[in-house]
């Protein structure tokens, strides 16, 4: 290769990784620049989660996050039950309680990757019911060491499979 081309590429090469910082630092995206900001956005210090409890047929209650009843990605999941809970559309959220209570029933899936594991009910039993909250959280409150609680919670949906 001849010395202008090296030093042509090599100058390229200097620029194209200038211009990748520089997006990475301002956090903005214009192909094929990206910021990757995927992972290190602030939140706001007020934010709200859904939460789903579930009931065993033995009486006992669990408290886990969607990404434990649905088996998709864990980050995935907050979209789903935003569209089918926001909505006023009573047959898909009854539906979808279903279809989780039966898959974590007969067909439950380990942990992989990114996709959180089912939960399970208590030995010798099998899931009934689950009630669908959206708790509301101010990070401002909390402590290291501690576990946030919600300031506040409402249910949104409550299903009980038939006897």
């Amino acid at each position: 290769m001849h010395y202008r081309i090296k030093i042509l590429l090599l100058v390229f090469l200097f620029a194209f990784f200038g211009v990748q910082v520089s997006h990475t630092f301002y956090n903005t995206n214009n192909w094929p620049f990206c910021s990757y900001n995927m992972f290190n956005r602030i939140m706001p210090p007020e934010t709200e989660e859904f939460m789903i409890w579930l009931y065993d047929s033995k009486g006992n209650r669990q408290l886990v996050l969607p990404g434990n009843a649905i088996p998709i990605e864990y980050y995935r999941t907050p979209v789903i039950m935003g569209d089918v809970f926001d909505g006023d559309n009573e047959d898909s959220k009854r539906k979808l309680c279903e279809i989780l209570l039966n898959h974590l029933n007969k067909s439950p899936w380990g942990k992989f990757d990114e996709i959180l594991p089912a939960a399970k009910p208590t030995p010798g039993s099998h899931f009934i019911g689950m009630d669908v909250f959206l708790y509301h959280y101010n990070l401002d409150q909390f402590k290291y060491g501690k576990k946030l609680e919600p300031v506040s919670g409402k249910l949104i949906y409550s299903y009980h499979l038939h006897s």
